[in-house]
């Protein structure tokens, strides 16, 4: 149930620890000129929502850790739990969320503290990028929305020139698994491909 960590899509130097150009699997490479979907990395406070048969657990990052009390009642008041019986019934889901802004970070999209949805697991299959903003639109949340859809040898060439800082999240317009069963999915921060 905890998230997992993105890699990113290229191996660094060992002494520089700059990105090559080296691909870190086959699977990346085969994929490089296919559609990948980039939205924002958003990368604060994490909270996982887990809902089943049983009933609804609420997590930070870890198995272990419990939502403090007064954040716990915020997600609370922002989650409808009939709707989510009414829409998965018995079906298990995973919600991951991020809380951002006042006392956590700054955020581009407002100042306010708030939670965005980024991405949805049921059972054990992670949902793709528009079933994850659907369900959002229909359980009044917000998600974490697409930039572009664009290869990812494309991007590079565009961001050579262009100074933006941010990190981005990268997933293949189709999910695909590699030989490990994984899920394909990278992150890379845009200033690594300036002037290059």
């Amino acid at each position: 149930m905890i998230y997992h960590k993105i890699p990113s899509p290229f191996i660094r130097d060992e002494k520089t620890r700059e990105l090559t150009r080296e691909y870190i699997s086959e699977e990346i490479q085969l994929l490089s000129n296919s559609d990948w979907i980039f939205t924002d990395k958003v990368d604060w406070t994490n909270v996982r929502i887990y809902r089943d048969w049983f009933g609804f657990d609420y997590k930070w990052r870890t198995e272990k850790s419990q939502l403090p009390g007064e954040l716990l009642d915020r997600v609370i008041d922002l989650f409808s739990e009939e709707l989510i019986e009414q829409k998965f019934w018995a079906t298990p889901v995973t919600f991951y969320w991020e809380w951002f802004g006042g006392k956590i970070q700054n955020w581009t999209y407002e100042w306010r503290e708030d939670f965005i949805l980024f991405d949805v697991k049921i059972n054990d299959v992670f949902l793709e990028r528009d079933n994850v903003n659907d369900i959002a639109k229909s359980l009044w949340l917000k998600s974490v929305p697409i930039h572009i859809i664009w290869t990812i040898e494309d991007w590079i060439n565009y961001i050579k020139n262009v100074e933006l800082t941010e990190w981005l999240v990268w997933v293949p317009k189709w999910n695909f698994l590699d030989r490990q069963w994984k899920r394909i999915i990278i992150k890379i921060k845009n200033r690594d491909f300036l002037n290059k």
